[in-house]
């Protein structure tokens, strides 16, 4: 979910929408609450931290080669946070 206009999108079904209309799909549907429950809510400063981190443990088994690959992952990274600032 995007914190600033509340718009999220389900991975498991499809649905999107705002806020609004995920509490009003969680009042209507059983089945949707069930998965809310048991789904793991997506956090991506702790996605990004542990993708460092597993990046870190490959370069220092498998050297420059990863290395290499965890530079230009970091730069696509860094691409995609500037193009979702407002402009």
């Amino acid at each position: 979910m995007d914190v600033k206009n509340t718009v999220w999108a389900c991975v498991e079904c499809g649905d999107q929408g705002t806020l609004y209309t995920l509490i009003q799909l969680m009042e209507q549907d059983n089945v949707s609450k069930r998965i809310l429950q048991n789904s793991k809510i997506y956090n991506p400063k702790e996605e990004i931290v542990l993708i460092r981190s597993r990046f870190e443990h490959l370069i220092s088994k498998h050297g420059s080669s990863v290395e290499k690959l965890y530079k230009k992952v970091n730069q696509l990274i860094e691409y995609y946070q500037i193009e979702r600032r407002p402009h």
